[in-house]
């Protein structure tokens, strides 16, 4: 809906119209959807909706990995036990939507980190969010990215991060504690560099290996040498990773692939095709089928087509047209004109006279 938002700059009410055929896609052609409803507890549901849920293929993915955990007989119970599948539907209509109130906090901490280390590039939320719903974010190459950009900060620009990313989601994450704990060693240590006068940079500027001559038998030879790091310096180095391995465990957590849990078909709406086939822009469509059957557009008896083919009271556009469509790759134009002359009238001078000044007044 976003993407065809941007791309056809429709109005607001047509994206609201398009919101609307969204739920009534999902709602009405969806049966299992009545577990959304908030009584969801007190449903009474029949055996073939037990069935119906068994041939999900969030099911059958979900019996595979009880089976993978070694439960065959958890898995048997939810093949064959329908209050123990019901008491496992319940339970998912409670976390579904904390995992993706997580997801979504995720995307919303991801887009904040990506907008302050990787700044020369513009991707936006809805990009990232679209990605994480479709599953492919978590392992994507802009986490790497920015994962590794981190690591090659230097420290006023790390302090400045730290200090950006305290939001809400991550301080209430179980990383947070620990994201936290990192944030006030990485203040005491800035301090500190700029008390004392310390050098400190980058791990990659660190790293980079130095030339080194030495005379040895009177001859010159280089070699390459790894400088050795300070205290302080393998200080911020390892504060560095700690920040990085609990953002990443924190991504690795949160950005879950939503089609790989149970019952998201029931709580995603992912039906594109019919949404596509209604309320996406086909003007190549609409025009050749307006030219080539004029009547289901018209709905008047002129334009009827007769059993001989072209029909010479059908609008003189889409009698080019059709004509358009018999000839083949190379057209001879005085062909096109005598077949076109032909059928709307040519042999009666008064009649073509008359249906060409009609087609003018149309035109």
């Amino acid at each position: 809906m976003t993407t065809q938002q941007r791309d056809h700059g429709q109005n607001v009410h047509r994206f609201i119209s398009s919101l609307k055929y969204a739920y009534m896609s999902h709602f009405y052609a969806n049966p299992l959807s009545i577990l959304l409803a908030e009584d969801a507890e007190a449903l009474e549901l029949d055996q073939a909706f037990y069935e119906a849920i068994r041939n999900l293929g969030s099911f059958r993915r979900l019996v595979e990995t009880t089976l993978d955990a070694d439960d065959t007989q958890g898995a048997l119970d939810l093949m064959k036990d329908d209050e123990c599948l019901r008491s496992k539907v319940l339970q998912m209509i409670g976390e579904f939507p904390q995992t993706m109130d997580r997801l979504l906090d995720a995307v919303q901490v991801f887009h904040s980190l990506f907008s302050k280390v990787l700044v020369a590039r513009n991707i936006t939320f809805m990009d990232f969010y679209a990605s994480a719903m479709a599953g492919g974010l978590s392992n994507s190459v802009n986490v790497r990215e920015v994962l590794l950009a981190i690591t090659k900060m230097e420290p006023n620009s790390f302090l400045r991060l730290l200090e950006d990313i305290r939001l809400p989601p991550l301080e209430g994450s179980p990383q947070g504690p620990e994201l936290s704990r990192l944030h006030k060693k990485m203040v005491s240590l800035s301090g500190m560099i700029e008390e004392q006068q310390w050098v400190v940079t980058s791990e990659a500027k660190v790293s980079q290996k130095r030339l080194r001559t030495a005379v040895v038998r009177q001859k010159i030879e280089l070699s390459q040498a790894q400088p050795e790091m300070s205290e302080h310096q393998s200080t911020y180095v390892q504060l560095v990773y700690s920040v990085r391995d609990a953002l990443k465990a924190y991504f690795e957590s949160s950005l879950v692939d939503p089609t790989s849990l149970f019952l998201h078909e029931v709580f995603l709406y992912d039906m594109k095709s019919p949404y596509r086939e209604t309320l996406s822009p086909k003007p190549r469509f609409a025009i050749e089928r307006a030219l080539s059957r004029p009547r289901d557009y018209l709905d008047c008896e002129c334009c009827k087509p007769s059993a001989e083919g072209l029909a010479a009271t059908q609008p003189v556009t889409a009698i080019l047209y059709q004509l358009y469509l018999e000839s083949g790759a190379l057209i001879n134009v005085f062909d096109l004109w005598s077949a076109f002359y032909a059928v709307i009238g040519g042999d009666d001078e008064a009649c073509f006279t008359a249906r060409w000044r009609t087609s003018n007044i149309w035109a």
